[in-house]
């Protein structure tokens, strides 16, 4: 993840807000990553098991929630 270091007025060294804009970012990609991995795990074993939506519907809030956790956890560590 790309963090920029930015120098105050007293010369020391933090993460400016682009810094943080891009964390935030990186952790919405997060959700949406957590999402489509869930969703194709569901039709991958749709497919398999030929159970037409059943385990695509089921997968679905699983990806919610592991997104939702991964995005909280993040906002933590920006503290």
């Amino acid at each position: 993840m790309l963090h920029v270091r930015a120098r105050n007025a007293k010369g020391q060294t933090g993460n400016s807000g682009l810094g943080a804009a891009g964390s935030v970012m990186g952790a919405g990609w997060l959700v949406v990553g957590c999402l489509v991995v869930s969703l194709l795990i569901g039709w991958g074993l749709d497919r398999l098991l030929h159970t037409r939506p059943v385990f695509f519907v089921i997968m679905f809030p699983v990806g919610a929630a592991a997104g939702i956790y991964n995005l909280v956890q993040a906002v933590r560590r920006l503290g």
